[in-house]
């Protein structure tokens, strides 16, 4: 089964890598470059950017939308929800992304949170 993952989780790497490599040109990204340095979005084709400008047509917005829903959601022992603590999460969390990835003094290497989400579920199996 873990076998079975790791391909599955491997493949769609990989064509997620093909898809951002079909390159954009040379052109000024504004918010999306700083320096030299561009978002993922400015590697992605046309269509793909397309649909993820459009939140309706893009698949990633139902878990905003479920997240969005379970920001409120009291639970837990305390009988809170994030709200409680860090009120609306538009000025709160905004930053929150921003912090990755991030250099490991410590271990003197790149930090990047998808390798640590994908360490942590293969550790389910």
């Amino acid at each position: 089964m873990r076998k079975v993952i790791i391909g599955a989780l491997g493949a769609c790497v990989a064509a997620i890598a093909v898809a951002g490599s079909a390159g954009t040109g040379e052109k000024n990204w504004g918010a999306r470059q700083v320096g030299d340095i561009r978002s993922g979005y400015t590697y992605a084709t046309a269509a793909t950017r397309g649909i993820q400008d459009e939140d309706i047509m893009n698949p990633a917005m139902l878990w905003v939308d479920q997240g969005e829903d379970l920001w409120s959601k009291v639970d837990g022992e305390a009988g809170k929800s994030c709200a409680n603590c860090h009120n609306d999460a538009a000025g709160s969390m905004k930053t929150a992304g921003a912090r990755y990835p991030l250099f490991e003094q410590q271990r003197n290497r790149l930090f990047r949170l998808m390798v640590f989400i994908f360490d942590e579920f293969l550790r389910q199996f």
